[in-house]
């Protein structure tokens, strides 16, 4: 309870406010005086004191200041001396304690009334200062609380804290104030007049009673304000003197935590009660009949990444959880996972940055990026044991053996994933043969680099070049629109249709129309005997073919030891000069197409529709007719591809996309033919990967441009040809790392 004692104030005159008892400061003043030097002063306002008074705020009564009143006053610059002084009041004649009654010593609060074991500067007793200590320190501006506070003890002085303060004429109006807090003269005589809503009687309760949240009291104006909460049952502070035991701050509780089996809890009345827990399901002990306690929450599902697992039931027995995810069950959890299999939550490699290729999930189910391409694939070939690629951007990446310089980056060491060729640029076409590549730059300049015994590279000589060196023609350089780089020969075709070949004339496969093959390599590009019209051209190992302009008509030249180029009344010789392939029936005299290739000892064509021939030699299944003997007429290849798309032969095998998809078949050592083994195949057989644009056959493996913009390859690795990174021979497509 927050009461306050009101006195009538005294008149002007100094005794008249003096208590003339002189035990009256022992141990202290009644209600209404202060103690100051050991005599009790009325407390009194401002205006109360006479001439020579000054008010000291502190005691609030009036003094006439002198160096032995214990006060600061009267001008002081420093406490008061507490009794007769030699020297003047701005010194302190005597030592400064913390138990001498005096504010003094530098003590920024009232002096602390006791024994100090910390310096006067400091705060005695009360470490940390609280609003409840009994002491103004801590930074209270005005005196402590003296009880529980809410609020900070720093607060600003109000009309409504109990306390007299912030400069308040009179006592604490104990409520919002507009004006000063004066008494009416009335209030306080226990009857109510006036304006009075109450009237206290000379007693002002502030406080609400026990257990009451609110409450009106009767200020010290005799105006009815809201009182101050002194305490109930559920505001979160134990009050022992009222009875509580406990106190529940609103949540009375009424059972034992999980797990206990007895307890004490604080009820609605603010008791400490027991609680004992009825043993059974649920109580969190493990008791007879149960496999388990659940404590109260049954469990249904495994953790995350748990692929198995028990769980404790609502009868309290352990059972098969549900399996609610993990890395590897194909279905993405965002929560946990960038990606879960094939689920890539629809990312792409074009989503997350890249040009192109493809996105995959890896084991600990994050995004595989390292398929994605930072370039975007425009063309590919595939030599005997090495790859290449051409970007849209005009550049030149190989990969493969490079003993000879073919791969063009100026050294002899191979590369199991692709490397740029430096110095080309605007590049518009590339061929990659036997032991060498070529490529076609803008304005039709042509250059070749690798493996040059026999002048393939058409530079006048037979030395190797590390790097790309263009072809010398004589005259004036032709603009070149198309290359073929065969195994040691090349041939290019120039605008206006005129075909040239260069290098080991063997067979005759440079048709240059000679009465004999050359024996010696023509190290310079020589014109095609009589074919100035070409628009498409193939040098592979023996002999070479082109496609005519005229109709669409193919010829072939070089070795016909099997039939290879196409004409039945020259079977078994060798030719200087093209040959006109015949019509597969016979009917027409002739075979049309848009594309015709050679092979080692054989060749093949895509037929206006679509439809693939081969012809010559059978013998690993190139043919795609396993009851086929070596001939010279085209042998439709049935099944399969059936109107395809693109076509590719190589040393043994062929290959062909149609509708996206990849079939291959004749050879299949080192699993060339991507089917899972190393078994020929003497039909087409469809491979198992993502969609194709085109394929491309070289010596002894394949690869394809796909059409998520990515390379794959298969077959022999020998030389990391296939651009994995490894030197390990593949049955089936993997991914070139770019």
């Amino acid at each position: 309870m927050i009461t306050l004692f009101l006195s009538a104030c005294g008149g002007g005159d100094t005794d008249r406010r003096r208590n003339d008892d002189e035990n009256a400061c022992v141990p202290s003043c009644q209600d209404g005086f202060s103690c100051v030097a050991g005599t009790c002063y009325v407390r009194v306002q401002p205006e109360d004191c006479g001439e020579g008074e000054e008010f000291d705020p502190s005691y609030r009564v009036c003094l006439v200041p002198s160096c032995e009143d214990t006060v600061q006053n009267g001008g002081e610059e420093g406490v008061d001396c507490g009794g007769p002084c030699e020297l003047s009041c701005e010194d302190e004649p005597v030592e400064p304690t913390c138990d001498d009654g005096i504010q003094n010593g530098g003590e920024e609060g009232v002096d602390c009334g006791g024994a100090c074991g910390l310096s006067c500067e400091d705060e005695p007793d009360v470490d940390p200062p609280t609003c409840d200590d009994g002491i103004q320190n801590g930074g209270e501006e005005g005196v402590d609380c003296g009880g529980s506070c809410e609020e900070a003890c720093a607060a600003a002085p109000s009309c409504e804290d109990g306390i007299q303060n912030g400069g308040e004429e009179g006592v604490d109006c104990g409520g919002p104030c507009e004006q000063a807090c004066e008494i009416p003269a009335s209030c306080g005589d226990g009857q109510v007049q006036g304006e009075e809503q109450c009237d206290h009687g000379g007693t002002v309760e502030l406080a609400c009673a026990y257990g009451e949240a609110s409450c009106e009291v009767c200020n010290a104006q005799c105006q009815l304000v809201a009182g101050q909460s002194s305490g109930y049952c559920g505001d979160g502070v134990v009050q022992s003197d009222e009875g509580e035991g406990c106190d529940h701050g609103g949540s009375p509780e009424t059972e034992c935590e999980a797990g206990e089996t007895s307890c004490q809890v604080c009820n609605a009345q603010c008791e400490l009660v027991d609680v004992e827990v009825e043993s059974g399901c649920g109580d969190g002990v493990v008791q007879s009949g149960e496999d388990c306690d659940h404590g109260g929450s049954p469990q249904t599902s495994c953790a995350y990444g748990e692929e198995s697992c028990q769980v404790c039931n609502a009868q309290c027995q352990e059972v098969a959880g549900r399996v609610t995810g993990y890395c590897g069950d194909g279905v993405m959890q965002p929560a946990h996972e960038g990606c879960d299999g094939g689920d890539l939550d629809g990312a792409t490699c074009t989503s997350v940055g890249s040009a192109g290729g493809a996105l995959s999930c890896d084991a600990s189910c994050e995004l595989d990026q390292s398929a994605c391409l930072d370039v975007e694939i425009a063309e590919l070939t595939s030599g005997f044991a090495h790859t290449c690629v051409r970007t849209t951007n005009g550049q030149v990446y190989c990969w493969g053996r490079n003993d000879d310089g073919r791969l063009g980056d100026g050294t002899t060491i191979y590369k199991a994933q692709p490397t740029l060729v430096p110095g080309l640029s605007n590049v518009t076409k590339i061929s990659a043969g036997g032991y060498h590549t070529c490529a076609i730059q803008q304005g039709g300049t042509l250059s070749c680099w690798g493996g040059n015994q026999t002048g393939q590279l058409g530079n006048g000589t037979v030395v190797d070049a590390l790097t790309p060196t263009p072809v010398v023609w004589a005259g004036t350089p032709p603009v070149v629109t198309t290359v073929s780089a065969g195994s040691t020969h090349t041939c290019a075709i120039v605008s206006g249709g005129q075909a040239y070949c260069w290098g080991s004339d063997e067979s005759g496969k440079l048709g240059s129309g000679g009465a004999v093959p050359s024996s010696s390599p023509l190290t310079l590009p020589t014109p095609v005997s009589g074919l100035a019209d070409a628009t498409q051209i193939h040098a592979g190992r023996y002999h070479s073919c082109a496609r005519r302009q005229l109709n669409g008509r193919y010829v072939c030249w070089g070795r016909n030891s099997y039939g290879e180029l196409g004409d039945a009344g020259y079977f078994g010789s060798s030719s200087t000069v093209p040959r006109q392939v015949d019509d597969a029936d016979y009917i027409s005299g002739f075979l049309s197409g848009p594309y015709v290739a050679a092979g080692d000892r054989y060749s093949c064509a895509r037929g206006t529709f679509g439809t693939i021939y081969c012809w010559g030699s059978p013998a690993y299944g190139q043919l795609g007719d396993s009851s086929t003997p070596s001939t010279s007429r085209p042998n439709e290849v049935f099944g399969g591809p059936g109107s395809a798309d693109f076509l590719s032969v190589g040393e043994r095998h062929v290959c062909a996309v149609a509708s996206g998809t990849v079939y291959c078949w004749g050879s299949g050592q080192y699993g060339r033919l991507g089917l899972g083994d190393t078994d020929n195949f003497y039909e087409p057989f469809a491979l198992t990967m993502p969609s194709a644009i085109d394929v491309q056959v070289g010596g002894m493996h394949t690869c394809a441009r796909l059409t998520d913009g990515g390379v794959m390859c298969w077959g022999r690795n020998s030389h990391g040809q296939l651009g994995d990174g490894t030197q390990v021979d593949r049955t089936t497509p993997v991914r070139v790392q770019f």
